[in-house]
């Protein structure tokens, strides 16, 4: 009991490994001065599982994929009524990173079929069956350069790599090895920008699809692989809840440009920008603070079942010196049904708090059977979920 008692008093989340309830939002961007303001955030998804990569079809619509009866589809978002259509709808697989074939009204996505199968497909407005668009190539993300030309990130012995294919030849060739995901054109320019992987820290370069040609531009924010383009040249990338900005001519550095106060918003990830960048479509989930709230209050409420829904299915949880105590939601359930019963007087009570981007810091008094102890949390959150929970007893 004395061991259950030190890990329930000082239980801490754990970590995951799959995708929970990721959303897309969307901005309205205004140029104030030298500064930018990113208003209005609104949930244009709002839907239970995963909605992600976004991207402008036009000024006036939104592609994404979104999750529905356990399969993932591409969806059209009209920005002026709020309203919402399926453009898919495939029984055996999934299409992610939907976007406009230039000079089309189709669409391209990348299909995971149930089978394992994952290839680019072409989903035209006046044929019924889509077409595979790159026999060969398993594609992982893309970018239409021209009509004619696409950049793609091709999964290759555990890595991408990014190749060039131009329809007109029927050619291909190799950019590079191991590149991000992170594809956008660079505004007033023939080049496209992506993420180079050659070390830890990461990279973005240009290139010169045609030629061939490649330039370092600068380091990635803190690692983070999702960036876009304004329309005056600004790179953007979100931290937290946060989006911070550098524009390599004008620029030594990345500088924060804005904070989201709204809880809803966090983890930042994919980003888009409309042609003439007054909007911003941008994939957000809920703060970790939310989240290890949500525990906190099942916690001391002793609902278990709400108190186990704030972990991911492999959760770790770890003692003093990283010993990991146990893992997933049924050893966590047999811990702590137990705990609830012998100790109707638990409350967790928080001291201080430190959130950086999915940690959560907490110390905290943890009362049970009318002991307290002094307890440091630190909490890891991903997708919504908790994922890893390490914690110390004061002596």
């Amino acid at each position: 009991m004395k061991k259950l008692l030190a890990i329930a008093l000082c239980y801490l989340p754990l970590a995951l490994n799959s995708q929970t309830n990721p959303e897309v939002y969307l901005l309205d961007i205004v140029k104030d001065g030298d500064s930018l303001l990113f208003l209005n955030p609104r949930n244009i998804s709002n839907n239970e599982g995963y909605d992600n990569q976004p991207s402008f079809f036009d000024d006036k619509h939104l592609l994404y994929s979104s999750t529905r009866n356990e399969q993932t589809d591409i969806k059209k978002y009209i920005i002026s009524s709020g309203e919402a259509s399926w453009l898919s709808d495939t029984p055996n697989g999934s299409e992610y990173s939907p976007l406009r074939i230039p000079g089309t009204n189709d669409i391209s996505a990348i299909r995971l079929d149930n089978d394992g199968t994952q290839l680019l497909y072409r989903y035209s407005t006046t044929q019924e069956t889509p077409e595979v668009l790159l026999k060969d190539m398993k594609v992982g993300y893309h970018l239409w350069f021209n009509r004619d030309i696409l950049i793609t990130t091709v999964l290759t012995e555990g890595r991408m790599d990014l190749v060039v294919t131009n329809f007109k030849d029927n050619s291909s060739y190799t950019v590079q090895k191991n590149v991000g995901r992170s594809l956008h054109k660079i505004p007033n320019s023939n080049l496209i920008s992506y993420i180079s992987k050659d070390d830890v820290l990461g990279t973005i370069k240009s290139l010169d699809p045609i030629s061939g040609a490649t330039k370092e531009i600068t380091r990635l924010f803190l690692m983070k692989d999702d960036v876009c383009w304004l329309a005056d040249g600004t790179l953007l990338t979100g931290y937290g809840n946060m989006l911070y900005s550098y524009h390599p001519k004008k620029e030594d550095d990345w500088k924060l440009t804005h904070t989201f106060e709204d809880n809803s918003i966090n983890l930042i990830s994919r980003l888009a920008v409309n042609s003439n960048a007054t909007r911003l479509a941008m994939v957000a989930d809920i703060s970790p603070e939310v989240v290890v709230q949500k525990q906190i209050v099942a916690f001391n409420t002793r609902d278990l079942d709400a108190f186990l829904d704030t972990f991911s299915d492999d959760a770790k949880v770890y003692g003093y010196g990283g010993l990991l105590l146990y893992q997933g939601k049924q050893k966590i359930k047999q811990e702590f049904a137990t705990y609830f019963d012998s100790a109707p007087d638990i409350n967790y009570s928080i001291e201080k708090k430190i959130v950086m981007d999915n940690k959560v810091h907490h110390e905290a008094l943890i009362t049970a059977n009318n002991k307290t102890l002094v307890t440091t949390y630190y909490y890891t959150v991903a997708n919504g979920k908790i994922s890893s929970l390490t914690f110390f007893v004061a002596p």
